[in-house]
Parts: structure tokens; C-alpha cells; sequence
């Protein structure tokens, strides 16, 4: 699931309004209306790519390259 915000170009919401971080499979596939939800794990994504080493798995998992930016939302980027 998508948990957390992307500071490297891709246009999210902040990690509050991301529902995969606030709720688990279960709840987001009835929040959806979903019979049943699954997503691929992180090794399945990047088994797809030529070079994984070279993709960014921040938005999944938090670990962003060199740190977390901190407490940075898309709107102060925006200002920029």
C-alpha cells in the first residue's frame, strides 16, 4: 500500500489523506467496497525493473534516499 508521501516529484497528498496509512487491507477493501484486496509485496515490484537498485521504494516504506525530508508537505514544495 501506498503510506507515505512523495517528495521527489510524483504529486501525493500528505501521509494523513494517503488511506494506506491509515488503514489496514481489511479496512481499505470495505472502505472500497472491495470483495478482496491485495497488493504486490516490495520484492515483487521490483523484480519487474532491470536495475531495482535504482528504484525508489519511499512512498511504500518510508525509507526515503538520504533521510526523511522531515515535516515537508507538498504545499510548502509547491511554493517553490
Amino acid at each position: 500500500p501506498w503510506k507515505h508521501p512523495c517528495f521527489f516529484g510524483i504529486d501525493t497528498p500528505n501521509q494523513e489523506e494517503l488511506i494506506g496509512s491509515r488503514m489496514n487491507v481489511e479496512e481499505t477493501a470495505q472502505y472500497i467496497g472491495a470483495d478482496t484486496l491485495a497488493y504486490l509485496s516490495e520484492e515483487g515490484l521490483l523484480s519487474v525493473f532491470k536495475r531495482p537498485d535504482q528504484f525508489c521504494l519511499a512512498c511504500f516504506n518510508g525509507k526515503y534516499p538520504g533521510g526523511h525530508p522531515g515535516k515537508i508537505t507538498k504545499e510548502i514544495l509547491e511554493k517553490v
